[in-house]
């Protein structure tokens, strides 16, 4: 008998570091429905053991083993192509979900005509501020998170609102957007690639959207070698898009009035 079709196919790379890994599996084993996702991790060519099969007991689940090492679009690619659902949710493993995140996701991506891409709200696990709500471009075209380490609670980033562009350590992605959109551009190395999709996701008439009814927490930057080629990244994001607009500004003063109403 078949493996039924499950409606979101969540891929998870990582490159050792089982201490995140770990918990981010537990988490979603407590607060996923193992009938909403199958699960493909990507082992990034680790050296250090790890077995994640006692974690997700009762999911569907597959995993790619790489020789060596390759770039954040390259592993999530590969294990798009393996995957079944409707929706894809790239996670990173230095997360950790909370309880109803993926029923909310599914829910808000079902009612938004012609979505692109669904972002959700992050916490710093250590202090439970905002992490994540969105992002936009500073003066010098360069993408920045909306009032991080703030209250997670303040008004203005408990509105669900379309948004330049969102991370993608936690993002939902209709399938059928990511195959025509040819996934994420391996030309970048572990940086701006979500960016990048999320521009080219606009340009093709897809809305980029926020909402805060799905949250998660997020360490971020946790993985080894991260932050390699982060200028390199930048330069060819600021050459396919130089003419970005650059609302960081607009947007944050507008939220802080917004606020103190």
């Amino acid at each position: 008998m078949s493996d039924p079709i499950r409606p979101v196919s969540i891929l998870i790379p990582y490159h050792n570091r089982a201490d995140l890994t770990a918990p981010c599996l537990a988490s979603l084993a407590r607060f996923t429905e193992a009938s909403q996702a199958e699960i493909i991790l990507v082992d990034d060519a680790s050296n250090e053991p790890f077995d994640p099969a006692p974690l997700l007991a009762g999911f569907s689940w597959k995993i790619i083993r790489n020789e060596a090492r390759r770039s954040y679009s390259e592993n999530n690619n590969a294990a798009a192509a393996l995957a079944g659902g409707e929706f894809l949710v790239l996670l990173n493993n230095d997360t950790l979900v909370h309880a109803g995140w993926l029923d909310a996701l599914i829910a808000v991506a079902r009612a938004t005509d012609r979505l692109g891409v669904l972002g959700n709200k992050h916490l710093f696990p250590d202090s439970g501020k905002l992490h994540h709500c969105g992002m936009a471009f500073t003066r010098d075209g360069r993408p920045l998170h909306l009032h991080p380490g703030t209250d997670p609670q303040a008004t203005s980033v408990n509105v669900q609102r379309e948004v330049p562009c969102v991370t993608f350590a936690c993002v939902l992605i209709p399938s059928a957007v990511y195959r025509e959109l040819s996934g994420l551009d391996e030309g970048y190395r572990n940086g701006c690639e979500d960016v990048d999709f999320c521009l080219r996701a606009r340009a093709a008439g897809y809305r980029v959207v926020y909402t805060p009814a799905s949250v998660i927490e997020h360490y971020g930057q946790a993985t080894p070698g991260r932050t390699v080629g982060e200028d390199a990244n930048f330069q060819r994001l600021a050459a396919r898009w130089p003419d970005v607009e650059r609302t960081v500004e607009k947007i944050e003063d507008a939220d802080r009035a917004h606020n103190g109403r």
